[in-house]
C-alpha cells in the first residue's frame, strides 16, 4: 500500500534516497493531520480501512468504522466548500481531508463488487 504524504520543494531537493525519507515525511503528515479534529477523522479513516485489510477477522467492523469516518469527513469537507466564498484560501485542513478521502477511495476499490 502506498502513502500519499505532500512534500514542499525544499523537503523535495534535500531528498537523495527516497526510501531513506519516507518515515519523517510519514511522521510530518501525521502531526499536520492530528492539528484539528476535523484531520483526525481523516487519519482515522484511512486507518481503519487499512486495518481492515490486515485483520480479517475483524475486517467488517472496521469497514463499518471506516464508513463512519467516511461520512464524517465528506461532511466536514462540504462545509469547508460551502464556506469558501467567506474566505479567500483554502487551509491546510480542507486539503488533507481531501487527500484522505482520495487514499480511502483508492484503497476501497479492491472491496467493490462491481458488475461484470
Amino acid at each position: 500500500m502506498q502513502n500519499v504524504v505532500p512534500c514542499s520543494k525544499l523537503q523535495r531537493s534535500e531528498i537523495n534516497d527516497p526510501g531513506n525519507c519516507t518515515q519523517p515525511l510519514n511522521e510530518q503528515f501525521v502531526r499536520l493531520a492530528a492539528t484539528n479534529a476535523t484531520s483526525l477523522d481523516g487519519l482515522f479513516l484511512v486507518t481503519c480501512r487499512h486495518l481492515s485489510q490486515c485483520i480479517q477477522l475483524n475486517g467488517p467492523y472496521f469497514i463499518h468504522l471506516a464508513l463512519q469516518y467516511k461520512i464524517a469527513c465528506a461532511r466536514s469537507l462540504m462545509g469547508a466548500i460551502s464556506t469558501l466564498e467567506m474566505r479567500s484560501s483554502i487551509g491546510d485542513s480542507t486539503i488533507t481531508l481531501a487527500v484522505f478521502l482520495a487514499q480511502d477511495e483508492v484503497i476501497a476499490i479492491p472491496f467493490l463488487d462491481l458488475p461484470d
